[in-house]
């Protein structure tokens, strides 16, 4: 498994992460957390997190859709927030290979920091996923530092497929916070979100 990431990386700095690849149908499904009436965490000059997750989520999608990968929105607009099941059953009726949602934190501490990547207990794909895109985010050297940790959130648990939530920075962090407005910043947390997701693909339907 080392070989194969170590592999693929090599590929992607040489050939470009996001050339077509895919003979395989593979459908992942990207979450915007929030939405709607619902903001999410809101920062203290008013910034919501609902609007950062849906920008970053429509970057990764289009890194993805460059692979050849077919890739559904939960949410498209800031129109609804559908329910967090609701978010868990268009995943599995899409019988998606993979499920990924993506939000940014907050905390009453302001020096709270970092990329945070959650995966649900016991799901060992959804741990690999985790691992493999922080192993993404740290080589970049550009981004936040970045964890992975097990969690019980109802997305990750009621998904049929491997599924982790992405938190991609504390709002609450004004240097954070600053980083996640960056175009340029988020373009490149997307694009490592997205080299993850590929690589882990890779691993497991073209190589099983």
């Amino acid at each position: 498994m080392r070989f194969l990431v170590a592999l693929l990386l090599l590929c992607s700095q040489l050939f470009g992460p996001f050339d077509r690849v895919y003979a395989d149908a593979t459908c992942v499904v990207l979450d915007p957390g929030h939405g709607g009436l619902d903001p999410g965490a809101v920062a203290e000059d008013g910034i919501y997190e609902k609007t950062l997750n849906l920008r970053l989520a429509r970057q990764v999608k289009n890194f993805l859709e460059a692979a050849g990968i077919e890739v559904v929105l939960t949410r498209s607009t800031d129109g609804a927030c559908p329910a967090l099941i609701e978010r868990a059953v268009i995943a599995n009726e899409k019988s998606a290979d993979l499920f990924v949602s993506l939000h940014a934190n907050s905390d009453l501490h302001p020096s709270c920091e970092g990329i945070e990547l959650y995966y649900y207990p016991g799901s060992c794909q959804g741990e690999a996923i985790a691992r493999i895109t922080k192993r993404v985010i740290d080589d970049k050297g550009t981004l936040a530092s970045c964890r992975v940790k097990p969690s019980s959130y109802l997305v990750l648990e009621k998904t049929a497929m491997p599924a982790v939530l992405v938190e991609a920075g504390y709002l609450s962090n004004a240097t954070e916070r600053m980083r996640l407005l960056d175009a340029f910043y988020r373009r490149q947390l997307a694009q490592a979100v997205a080299e993850g997701i590929i690589i882990h693909l890779h691993s497991t339907i073209n190589y099983r």
